[in-house]
């Protein structure tokens, strides 16, 4: 499918205390938050940026650890 493997930016929003996904692009922002994906299944269908799997119940996680804290 076209786009397949194509890295792609996500810019991150912040909305109240979470963050919610922005513009897409093919390069990282200047500034702010945002993730690093690749486009899966064909452009603009679905952008895989690691963290799919990945859940943690509120007030279960342990705050400080690298990478975890927003």
């Amino acid at each position: 499918p076209e786009g397949q493997g194509k890295e792609i930016y996500v810019a991150l929003k912040p909305i109240g205390n979470h963050y919610v996904a922005g513009d897409l692009s093919t390069t990282a922002p200047a500034s702010g938050r945002y993730l690093r994906g690749r486009v899966q299944g064909g452009w603009p269908n679905r952008v895989e940026c690691g963290i799919e799997a990945y859940f943690v119940q509120e007030g279960e996680g342990r705050r400080g650890r690298p990478g975890f804290d927003l």
